[in-house]
């Protein structure tokens, strides 16, 4: 932008966090989170309401999210020998409905994974997607949402500050 209309488009902060903005200045919106553990996560929405709808992890796996900020929820997971899990149902009790396998096969559960049963998605009681097998000869290839600290969703942009203009990219 212009002086005077400068807008914050990526900001790196002292843990390897890289985040980057869209958006005119003072609406500056977070879209992309880098983390420092090779992870991406995708956010669509205005500013304010921005929520997460991708996450590629490390590993290769890549999870899809629809809901409002605060309530995503799994919708389907990816993993990197091609198979693909479905899931329906509310955040932290969303269950697995069916698996694509890389292999064309299909197959419908219809277990339930929800957290009200014990299991949750994933590990016990987590929260996580169901560390279920995906049918493949692939072990441990399951959904696990990530819960660690860095694992935040709707963040809003920070304004730029002094602090931030030596890491900070401006479009200027």
């Amino acid at each position: 932008g212009e002086q005077g209309a400068e807008r914050v488009v990526r900001v790196v902060l002292a843990a390897g966090v890289v985040q980057c903005y869209e958006g005119e200045q003072g609406a500056e919106r977070l879209v992309r989170e880098e983390l420092a553990s090779g992870e991406v996560q995708h956010y669509e929405g205005e500013r304010g309401a921005v929520r997460l709808v991708r996450l590629e992890l490390a590993d290769g796996k890549v999870q899809h999210f629809e809901g409002e900020k605060g309530v995503e929820r799994v919708v389907r997971a990816e993993f990197p020998g091609g198979n693909v899990q479905h899931y329906e149902g509310e955040r932290d009790g969303e269950r697995m409905v069916r698996v694509d396998a890389a292999s064309g096969l299909k197959k419908e559960t219809k277990r339930n994974h929800s957290t009200q049963q014990g299991g949750g998605i994933g590990e016990s009681g987590t929260g996580s997607p169901p560390a279920e097998s995906t049918g493949s000869d692939r072990e441990g290839e399951t959904a696990a949402r990530p819960r660690s600290k860095k694992y935040k969703r709707g963040r809003r942009a920070p304004q730029p500050t002094p602090d931030h203009a030596s890491e900070s990219e401006q479009e200027g």
